[in-house]
C-alpha cells in the first residue's frame, strides 16, 4: 500500500491552472517556457489603463418617430446602431444581385438526371425549373437549349412541343 501511494506521488504532478502562476517560474523540474507570462508572474509588468471609459454625451440633431420606434422595439440593437455605429446584420441573408451561373457538381448531376427522366417519361419539364431566384437553374435551362440546338429539350427528345423550357 505504501509503495502504491509513493508511486502515485511520483507519477502525479499538480500543475497550476493559470499560465502566469508564480509556481510555473520557480527553479526546478516543472517550469513554464512561456516567456510572455514571466513579467506577470514576477509582478514586474506594466498595468494597463482602464479599458472601460464613459462615452461622451452627444445630442442627436433630429429625433424621428422611426428612431424612437426602433429604440422601443429593440433598445440594445438601437443603442449599438445609433450610438456605437455597430451593425450586427448578417451579410449571408442578403440575396445576391446576380444568379450564380454554375451549380455544384452533385446538384447539376441530380438536376440533369431529373430532367432526362422527365423527358423520357414525356412529362412536363417546367416543374423542374420553378421560378426560385438565385438557385442556378436558369443557367442550366439555357445550357439545355443551346446543347440540343432547339427551342427546348422536350421538343428534341419527344419530337413534339409541350415540354418546353422557358
Amino acid at each position: 500500500m505504501r509503495v502504491k501511494h509513493a508511486l502515485k506521488g511520483i507519477l502525479r504532478v499538480c500543475i497550476p491552472r493559470m499560465p502566469f502562476d508564480a509556481q510555473n517560474y520557480l527553479p526546478g523540474e516543472q517550469q513554464s517556457y512561456a516567456r510572455e507570462w514571466l513579467p506577470a508572474a514576477s509582478q514586474s509588468g506594466k498595468a494597463h489603463s482602464d479599458f472601460v471609459q464613459p462615452l461622451p454625451f452627444t445630442m442627436p440633431d433630429t429625433l424621428t418617430l422611426e428612431s424612437l420606434q426602433r429604440f422601443w422595439a429593440h433598445p440594445v440593437r438601437a443603442f449599438f446602431q445609433m450610438r456605437l455605429q455597430v451593425n450586427f446584420r448578417s451579410q449571408e441573408n442578403e440575396i445576391p444581385d446576380a444568379e450564380p451561373f454554375e451549380l455544384e457538381g452533385l446538384t447539376r448531376y441530380q438536376l440533369n438526371q431529373q430532367l432526362l427522366n422527365t423527358l423520357v417519361e414525356e412529362e412536363d419539364a417546367e416543374r423542374l425549373f420553378p421560378p426560385f431566384p438565385c438557385c442556378g437553374r436558369a443557367a442550366l435551362r439555357r445550357f439545355w437549349r443551346n446543347m440540343l440546338g432547339c427551342a427546348t429539350p422536350g421538343d428534341a427528345a419527344t419530337g413534339k412541343p409541350g415540354h418546353r423550357l422557358p
